[in-house]
């Protein structure tokens, strides 16, 4: 499985045109690529192609048939480039795209990065025809035009368009793809080569027993008095760790185990850039009896198939070590200084982290996230660190009262009506905490933002990491063990 995932990765581009970002399958040595015509702009002629890896170079538009959606590029080659590494493309579509076949989506999400690479998503095939084949591939704005492969790492369809639902979308078939590459005298030979035959890789069709024990053994469900909050996972026999801000600020804390026994709880400690919470019970007992938890201390690797709490489907790593970007948070009302550097609040933004905190039009603003606020250079430097889904405490001056509340901070007003977020959330809500993370695995369990703080499982029932965001349609970000230990440690005494 890695080895087919570093095939998809290398073979499947970013393409730039003026306006748009779309994906795009290399299917010759003589680089030559698919796409979709949705994804080029009419007067296009020739388009930036980002390669894994990063490098840009040119391609020039060869065929466009906007009736078939499909689109013929090929790359204007720089001396010293090497050739580029190609899919091999099916010869008999109909053995290939079979209702329940596991298939394999690759894309580069418009949200993203050019360095940030292509992005592997698993699945099967939901229906077929010779016009359309439908999959349970989570795919993300920008995938438009990558490749959908066969267990075999063979090109089977494009990425045409997102669903409804994280596991409904759409892909051009082979069969419709050829009869586009028919008019281009130049791919003649590929449609006539026969595919490489290649091993076929197992995906196993239900969760192994090592994989199910250890789930049910490491989750816990994390409640609020009677409101379920999220999920958490059991570290060792005194420690629970979950997602920091949906927890923050609760009071009445108590955990759910597999057994349905509830017991107390107490966020001792937490650590605000990973969104980690450190939870132990009040009384310093034992939350777990099981004495050893066997844990999987190195890294895991691109392609290694994965299971999470709440979810049947295995899922796919696609990225280790992977930074998700930073985002800037807002706290949602107008400022204005008045003598010695006091900040009084002037107006309040609706839906905002000021109105969530009842904050007022006059209030002094004393203290942020339990450091003091002395003007306009201090309330950054408070902020700078933090990322919106962040909960924060805040205390106020009103007349001649202090106020304290919490609250948390918001997305900017822009990002929530971005295309891509938008798209991305009508499939259902993602985590208000989603950006901002260092070094985390990401993969594609279709978890909703109530399952994060739950364990993440190899096939032998190893504790690879801990959920901790659902960032997109297509991507779940967890917390390597790794990491998760080395917050963990006790800080060293001088």
């Amino acid at each position: 499985m890695q080895q087919l995932v570093a095939l998809a990765k290398q073979s499947t581009v970013r393409i730039e045109t003026r306006a748009e970002r779309c994906s795009g399958a290399i299917i010759s040595s003589a680089g030559h690529i698919l796409t979709v015509a949705h994804g080029l702009q009419p007067t296009d002629k020739l388009v930036n192609v980002i390669r894994h890896g990063g490098s840009l170079t040119r391609a020039k538009v060869l065929h466009r048939d906007n009736d078939s959606d499909v689109a013929i590029l090929q790359l204007e080659y720089v001396a010293g480039e090497p050739l580029p590494v190609e899919f091999n493309i099916a010869n008999n579509i109909n053995d290939r795209s079979k209702v329940h076949t596991r298939v394999l989506a690759v894309g580069c999400p418009a949200r993203e990065g050019n360095a940030s690479g292509p992005v592997v998503r698993i699945g099967k095939i939901a229906a077929a025809t010779r016009n359309s084949i439908r999959t349970t591939c989570s795919m993300s704005v920008g995938d438009s035009g990558g490749p959908l492969l066969d267990q075999h790492g063979v090109l089977i369809g494009l990425n045409a368009r997102i669903g409804l639902g994280f596991a409904s979308n759409i892909h051009i078939p082979l069969s419709v793809i050829e009869s586009v590459m028919q008019k281009v005298p130049s791919l003649h030979n590929i449609i006539s080569s026969t595919a490489a035959k290649t091993d076929s890789i197992v995906w196993p069709n239900t969760i192994s027993p090592a994989a199910s024990t250890a789930l049910e053994r490491l989750t816990v469900t994390l409640h609020s008095a009677d409101i379920e909050l999220c999920l958490g996972t059991i570290i060792d026999s005194t420690t629970i760790v979950s997602k920091l801000s949906e927890l923050q600020f609760k009071s009445d804390l108590s955990c759910k185990t597999s057994g349905g026994q509830l017991m107390p709880l107490q966020l001792v400690s937490f650590h605000r850039q990973h969104d980690i919470a450190i939870l132990k019970r009040p009384d310093a007992r034992q939350i777990s009896s099981s004495s050893h938890l066997r844990v999987q201390v190195s890294a895991a690797a691109d392609g290694d198939l994965v299971y999470a709490a709440k979810t049947v489907p295995a899922a796919i790593i696609t990225r280790t070590k992977h930074n998700e970007a930073s985002s800037i948070p807002k706290l949602g009302c107008s400022l204005i200084v008045k003598r010695r550097n006091e900040l009084f609040v002037d107006s309040i933004s609706p839906n905002s982290a000021a109105s969530e905190a009842h904050l007022a039009p006059g209030d002094r603003l004393v203290a942020l996230d339990n450091k003091a606020v002395n003007g306009f250079d201090s309330l950054q430097a408070i902020l700078r660190p933090l990322q919106p889904g962040d909960m924060i405490a805040v205390t106020v001056q009103r007349s001649a009262r202090i106020v304290n509340s919490n609250a948390r901070l918001r997305h900017p007003a822009e990002k929530i009506l971005d295309r891509t977020e938008f798209l991305d959330g009508r499939s259902g809500h993602l985590s208000a905490r989603r950006t901002g993370f260092r070094t985390v695995i990401q993969h594609d369990a279709w978890l909703r933002p109530n399952q994060m703080g739950g364990p993440l499982v190899d096939n032998s029932g190893r504790l690879i990491g801990v959920n901790i965001a659902r960032r997109a349609r297509e991507s779940v970000l967890a917390l390597s063990i790794v990491e998760v230990q080395s917050v963990l440690k006790p800080p060293k005494s001088n």
